[in-house]
């Protein structure tokens, strides 16, 4: 029997044989990082539009997050779904130049995300502390719109420069669990106010559009993501 067959069985085994009392948890988190959409990507080392225009500047990408969480014998099974917010501005060139205008452009990126993850506690086991790897991946759609100062879509030849581009997303990730440090709190909290755990968390997240829609922009990349999280 090949790796991954077994992966899969020892998973299916812990799903249904799991404590069946125990009904889905959930679970409601926060992340920000700085990120920077690869837009320069497309076109493979031959041009590098976003770098010049926005000179490798990096803007903030805030994502709330909520799962649905299955505990497992080893760890934990999720499905969880995401909105980011992300801007970038710079000013403009002035047509047919590379000198700065006074007007600015901006960037704005929505990404909707869905992630089926898998959250394993073997590090607690090993180390004593409640540090928990954990792994994510989905699909996405980020809707996308490059603006000029006055407010309005800008526009690129004759075509206007908003769309919305299918992508594939995954996370790699630590969360801490801040319950299992500080048992008698996290016992006050689940008493009174039915918080069952708390986490912050670590991760590199990844992403790349898939090229389906005409009007696609490469808006994935990669960057690191810390957040709190909280279960009830």
């Amino acid at each position: 029997m090949s790796l991954p067959v077994l992966f899969v069985a020892l998973l299916a085994s812990q799903v249904s044989n799991g404590p069946a009392s125990e009904p889905l948890g959930l679970r409601l988190g926060f992340s920000f990082g700085p990120f920077a959409p690869d837009v320069d990507r497309e076109f493979k080392g031959t041009a590098t539009p976003y770098a010049d225009l926005f000179e490798d500047s990096t803007g903030w990408l805030l994502r709330p997050k909520v799962a649905w969480v299955r505990p497992l014998g080893f760890g934990e099974l999720t499905l969880s779904g995401s909105v980011g917010w992300f801007k970038d501005s710079a000013y403009a060139f002035v047509q047919d130049t590379m000198q700065r205008s006074g007007g600015t452009t901006t960037i704005r990126l929505i990404p909707l995300t869905a992630q089926v993850g898998l959250r394993v506690y073997f590090l607690e086991s090993w180390l004593g502390f409640p540090i928990h790897p954990y792994l994510e991946v989905g699909p996405s759609y980020t809707f996308w719109r490059i603006g000029k100062g006055d407010g309005s879509v800008a526009v690129v030849g004759e075509a206007r420069a908003n769309g919305a581009s299918l992508g594939i997303t995954g996370a790699l990730g630590l969360a801490l669990a801040l319950d299992r440090i500080d048992p008698q709190s996290a016992r006050i909290l689940r008493e009174s106010y039915g918080v069952h755990g708390a986490d912050i968390f670590f991760e590199w997240d990844y992403g790349r559009t898939l090229p389906v829609f005409e009007n696609s922009l490469e808006v994935g990349g990669s960057n690191w993501q810390a957040g709190l999280q909280i279960s009830f």
